[in-house]
């Protein structure tokens, strides 16, 4: 809104945990999901990402024609199991450019999926206890490794991510101010 000058409401997104089954992690690769990832590298840090997984079993998915080996799930029920199957998110927004997360990342929160992400101010991970958090590229990659090697830990990194996605961003809360801004009217299809 201060980029445009315009006013209005702001709407976090809402998680409906019902949505997204639980987090299995058998599947040791480093999950990282985005459109236009190489595209938008000042924004989403494809740069920084490629730096902290090189030579880790990655997997990319999203729409990336400069990407050749980004996978397009097929549909949503494809693209849950990635979120449960495998063992840690991988999140690089930048500041000020993207907030601290994207709706991937909290997907796989709300899976059970552990999460490690450049630190940024509205980022709902707290480093150590339901994600890795820094700026720093080398930690960020001793964080990947980690949970790469131990699934007992993503497993127990994740519960407290998936507690903290859905304590920061219910579902209802998010159908409330949806509520709240479009009024009582109900929204009806178009002719």
């Amino acid at each position: 809104m201060e980029d445009w000058g315009f006013h209005g409401s702001i709407i976090l997104p809402g998680i409906d945990a019902d949505d997204y089954g639980a987090y299995s992690g058998e599947v040791e690769r480093v999950l990282r999901v985005g459109n236009g990832l190489r595209e938008r590298d000042v924004m989403l840090g494809y740069s920084i990402q490629e730096r902290v997984s090189h030579g880790l079993p990655t997997t990319i998915l999203g729409l990336n024609a400069l990407i050749p080996h980004a996978l397009l799930p097929k549909d949503w029920d494809a693209y849950r199991a990635f979120l449960r199957g495998h063992r840690v998110y991988l999140n690089t927004t930048v500041e000020p450019y993207e907030d601290g997360y994207n709706l991937s990342m909290l997907e796989a929160m709300a899976t059970g999926m552990p999460v490690v992400s450049t630190d940024n101010s509205t980022s709902p991970i707290e480093d150590g206890v339901s994600g890795y958090a820094s700026k720093d590229e080398a930690e960020l990659r001793a964080a990947l490794e980690t949970l790469l090697k131990d699934r007992r830990l993503a497993v127990s990194i994740g519960k407290r991510a998936r507690e903290r996605v859905l304590d920061l961003f219910p579902i209802q809360k998010f159908v409330d101010n949806w509520r709240a801004v479009l009024g009582d009217e109900p929204v009806r299809p178009m002719p």
